[in-house]
C-alpha cells in the first residue's frame, strides 16, 4: 500500500520532469528530479495552508478553545432579536381592531397543547378610573388563567398590569364567554412551576425575559363571584 502511494506521487512528478528537462540518465537522477518537482509543486500549497491556519487560529485564539474543528466562544450568546417597537404596537392595534370590527368573532382563541391562547382583559385605569381593554396571551392552570406581564419584552411594565395592581378586580372575554376575575402575582414555588409551563410553550422564554431589567410577573387571574353574591 505504501509503495503504491509513493509511486502514485512520484511517477507523475518524474514524468513531468522528463517532459521539461529530458529523461533522467540514472535511477538516482530520476529520484532527484521527482523530489525536486515535488518540493516545487508542494511549496505554494504549504504556504497557503499555513496562512489559512494562522488566520483561523487568530480568530479562535481569543475564545481559548476549539471543538470539532470549530471555534467555541466562552462569551454568552447574543439574546434573541425582537421586531421594532413600532411594529409590535402596530400588531397590537391591528389585533384589537379585528376584534372590534368582527364583534369578537376574530381575535380570541383557546390554548391548545403547547400553544398559548388569547383573551380580552378589561381592567380599571389606575389614574382615570375608566375601563381599559387589551388582548393578552394566556394558558389555563386548573380553574385559573395564567398571563405574563411581558409588555412585548420591553423594559417598562405593561399598563394593564399596573392597573391590575391598583384594581385587582377585572373581567375577561374568552372564546367560551365572559368571566369575572381577580388578579394576583405568583410567587415562590408557584411562580417557578408556572414559569416552567410557559417555558414549555416558548423555549426562548428565559432569553426573552433577560432582555428586561426587572423580573417579569406571572399573573394569576382567579374567578370571582358576581358583585352582591
Amino acid at each position: 500500500m505504501a509503495s503504491a502511494a509513493v509511486a502514485a506521487v512520484f511517477v507523475p512528478l518524474a514524468a513531468l520532469s522528463a517532459a521539461t528537462s529530458g529523461p533522467p540518465q540514472s535511477l538516482e537522477a530520476w529520484a532527484a528530479q521527482a523530489v525536486t518537482w515535488g518540493v516545487v509543486l508542494a511549496t505554494p500549497r504549504v504556504f497557503a495552508a499555513r496562512i489559512l491556519w494562522r488566520a483561523w487560529w487568530a480568530r479562535c485564539a481569543p475564545v481559548h478553545h476549539v471543538r470539532k474543528g470549530r471555534c467555541m466562544s466562552d462569551k454568552p450568546e447574543r439574546g434573541p432579536r425582537l421586531p421594532p417597537r413600532w411594529f409590535i404596537r402596530l400588531a397590537w392595534s391591528v389585533h384589537r381592531g379585528l376584534y372590534r370590527v368582527t364583534r369578537g368573532r376574530v381575535g380570541l382563541r383557546r390554548p391548545r397543547g403547547n400553544r398559548w391562547g388569547t383573551l380580552r382583559l378589561t381592567a380599571t385605569g389606575r389614574r382615570t378610573g375608566r375601563k381599559h381593554s387589551v388582548i393578552i396571551a394566556y394558558f389555563v392552570d386548573g380553574p385559573n388563567l395564567i398571563a405574563m406581564a411581558m409588555n412585548g419584552w420591553a423594559d417598562a411594565e405593561p399598563a394593564w398590569w399596573l392597573n391590575l395592581q391598583a384594581h385587582p378586580d377585572a373581567s375577561v372575554d374568552l372564546v367560551d364567554g365572559p368571566r369575572l376575575v381577580r388578579a394576583r402575582v405568583a410567587k415562590g414555588d408557584e411562580r417557578s412551576r408556572l414559569w416552567g409551563r410557559w417555558r414549555e410553550i416558548d423555549a426562548k422564554l428565559d432569553a426573552y425575559a433577560a432582555l428586561r431589567s426587572s423580573e417579569t410577573a406571572v399573573v394569576i387571574l382567579e374567578s370571582r363571584p358576581e358583585p352582591g353574591r
